[in-house]
């Protein structure tokens, strides 16, 4: 791009600006920027594409009771959200926020969290609509969907969270343009359930086709193949497992994957050592995915290994729980192989086009 085309832009970027906020107009490489907040999860944020999720739009994560959508996905984000130095939110429409497991399993403080618990769903995106006006509130999380009830569809005290279709809609038609514009983050979790009829089984989730619309990235959060037991008093307990995160939307990233694969623990032993999601592992395999470490046999190289290599992923354990740090080190070195690939992925399909 010549200057005289380059200063154009650039006058008609400031002026967009100046009328409709910063995140309303990007030239070329600005939006590899990366505009997110990380997830628990390296191997997470690398196959997303982007670095993590997204500030300025709307991600849904759903999927079957007690796998983790809150405490590792929800809580571990809002975690960040605290370790960047900005402010989240929670909407608990689920009675059981647990302050202690949250800062046990990823750090988050209670102390630096808006905590508000809505009685239905209208009272929920009445909420939501505030913070997201709100200057202070930097990310929402509004846990869950699927514990919603319309205030019109209670009865006996009981609520039908599949009354809530048109809430959703209404609500996030209201909240998404000023998410956007004030580059917020929002993340809402949703059920699963299983439906039958006749001999057909299906699954579905609450909230109608709105989520599906406004989200940009979203996530079915299943149980991986592996499950880790410890004997503990005699007794052979699940302890951990791997979590699966398939994307079934993913408006943000050229060259994201289909899925993601991670472990968490529930139970810290020690034969395993982790509680919550095993990070350790988690740099070791992004690094291995993205090519960050090179592989020779059983033999990892890469800068930050003492005379520049390692033998084993047992080694390579030992290392990363004594070296800290390092971590950062490759998290930075994945998020530029990351932000390669997707400028290779962007431009195959321009070539594609012309």
């Amino acid at each position: 791009m010549n200057d005289r085309r380059k200063d154009t832009l650039e006058k008609i970027r400031n002026k967009t600006i100046n009328s409709f906020g910063a995140s309303s107009s990007i030239i070329g490489s600005d939006k590899y920027v990366l505009n997110v907040v990380p997830s628990p999860s390296l191997m997470l944020d690398y196959k997303l594409g982007i670095g993590g999720f997204p500030y300025g739009g709307m991600v849904e994560v759903f999927g079957s009771n007690g796998l983790g959508k809150t405490t590792i996905l929800g809580y571990g984000t809002l975690a960040n959200v605290q370790r960047e130095g900005k402010i989240p939110a929670l909407i608990a429409m689920e009675p059981n926020f647990d302050e202690d497991w949250a800062f046990k399993l990823h750090g988050l403080d209670p102390n630096l969290i808006l905590v508000q618990r809505p009685d239905n769903a209208e009272q929920a995106f009445e909420m939501l609509y505030e913070l997201v006006y709100d200057t202070e509130i930097d990310y929402i999380l509004l846990d869950s969907v699927g514990a919603m009830g319309a205030s019109s569809t209670q009865e006996g005290g009981k609520q039908k969270a599949y009354g809530v279709s048109s809430e959703v809609t209404s609500g996030l038609n209201a909240v998404m343009p000023r998410l956007y514009k004030a580059n917020k983050g929002l993340m809402i979790l949703n059920q699963q359930r299983q439906g039958s009829g006749g001999t057909q089984t299906w699954y579905e989730s609450p909230g109608g086709e709105a989520l599906k619309h406004h989200a940009l990235v979203r996530i079915h959060l299943k149980p991986g193949s592996n499950k880790y037991y410890s004997t503990i008093d005699g007794e052979k307990i699940l302890v951990g497992r791997e979590l699966k995160c398939v994307f079934k939307k993913n408006k943000v990233s050229q060259a994201a994957s289909k899925s993601a694969e991670f472990d968490v623990y529930n139970i810290e032993t020690e034969e395993y050592g982790v509680l919550g999601v095993d990070r350790v592992s988690d740099v070791i395999n992004t690094a291995k995915v993205s090519g960050v470490f090179k592989t020779q046999g059983s033999w990892l190289e890469h800068k930050v290994f003492p005379k520049g290599k390692v033998q084993g992923f047992a080694k390579a354990k030992a290392f990363f729980k004594e070296s800290p740090e390092a971590f950062e080190v490759i998290r930075q070195d994945v998020m530029n192989v990351m932000i390669r690939n997707e400028l290779e992925a962007e431009k195959a399909v321009s070539d594609n086009g012309s």
